[in-house]
């Protein structure tokens, strides 16, 4: 999706919001993009500031507006995951847009703050710098603490200890 194309952004809106609209009584709408590690977003010659994270969320912003047209109240997630873990640099977040904070490539043999763990301090890192971009009260967590896939069909889940570090840590 290139989100410097007006006509992408129309025709993704058009169906999005005739859809969404369907669910009046909802507040929060999840849009996902396909968010691919290492692509899935444009390399438009002139905006190589704008990092997947930016790309992504100047889609959200431009569901966010067109979405409050009909449903005033909506909010839309916008999701911190693989190639927009690390927050904008460049795009603010709209009125409405929550941050929804995803670490699904993180390690969970050891608590999100642990000083041990090279990779949690990336996604740590992440986590802080996205949350005042957006704001602590228009933001959620997303965790993968039952993903069957990463626990071999549940048969090694994290340790109790990092589900309460990682509670600790998120409040």
């Amino acid at each position: 999706l290139n989100p410097f194309n007006e006509d992408a952004l129309d025709y993704l809106a058009s169906g999005a919001i005739k859809y969404l609209a369907r669910m009046p009584e909802a507040k929060l709408f999840h849009l996902w993009a396909d968010d691919i590690e290492g692509g899935g977003w444009t390399h438009q010659p002139g905006k190589e500031d704008y990092t997947p994270s930016d790309q992504s969320l100047l889609v959200a912003n431009d569901l966010e507006r067109r979405l409050r047209k009909v449903l005033p109240d909506a909010n839309l997630a916008f999701l911190a995951y693989h190639d927009t873990v690390y927050p904008p640099q460049v795009v603010k977040p709209e009125p409405g847009v929550i941050y929804l904070y995803a670490p699904r490539e993180r390690c969970y043999g050891h608590a999100l703050d642990s000083s041990d763990c090279p990779l949690n301090r990336r996604y740590r890192e992440a986590l802080e710098q996205g949350l005042p971009a957006f704001g602590g009260k228009h933001a959620e967590v997303f965790e993968y603490y039952v993903d069957q896939i990463l626990y071999d069909n549940l048969t090694n889940p994290p340790m109790p200890g990092v589900l309460a570090a990682d509670a600790r840590y998120y409040r």
